[in-house]
């Protein structure tokens, strides 16, 4: 909508008399100099001119806007076919994103299937199995560190025990 509105006005300038300050402003040089790094909002022309370009009009719209109802007619047809192309593009990333999620999950032999009965759950990676199990199944996964005996979650008892490994010098019982 944003493109079929910039494009319609850039048309409407154009037809503009030439003494006209947006006539003036159109058709003036662009500034000299280089501007700075980094992301600049961009200008008018330059959202223009990325429009002409993504619609295929950039050789030809100084010719097609002189005539309204043609510069309409052209600008609702190609900013059409720009949004199905997109849409489509978009559909297709989608659909790819999926089907590379479902042959990880389905071909991977690291595959973790949960062991709570009935459910069919299957992760691709150790934490996203723990995450499942604590979320869906109530389950905190508790173990006991080796060394003090004292109860830990699944998630921190690997921290601890090289803590608590470093800490006393006698083995694990």
């Amino acid at each position: 909508m944003l493109t079929r509105r910039r494009l319609r006005l850039l048309g409407h300038i154009l037809r503009m008399d030439e003494c006209r300050l947006p006539r003036k402003l159109l058709v003036c040089a662009s500034p000299q100099g280089r501007r700075s790094v980094g992301g600049q909002r961009m200008r008018w022309n330059d959202l223009v001119l990325r429009d002409l370009r993504n619609c295929n009009l950039d050789g030809v719209w100084r010719i097609l806007a002189e005539d309204r109802n043609e510069w309409r007619n052209q600008i609702w047809a190609a900013t059409q076919e720009v949004n199905f192309k997109k849409e489509e593009q978009e559909k297709y990333r989608k659909d790819e994103q999926k089907r590379r999620r479902k042959a990880r999950q389905t071909t991977s032999e690291f595959a973790l299937h949960c062991s709570f009965d009935g459910c069919a759950f299957t992760a691709v990676n150790h934490a996203g199995l723990v995450n499942h199990q604590r979320q869906k199944h109530g389950q905190s996964l508790t173990s006991q560190c080796h060394y003090c005996h004292q109860t830990f979650r699944q998630q921190g008892l690997h921290n601890h025990e090289h803590f608590c490994c470093q800490r006393t010098s006698t083995p694990p019982i």
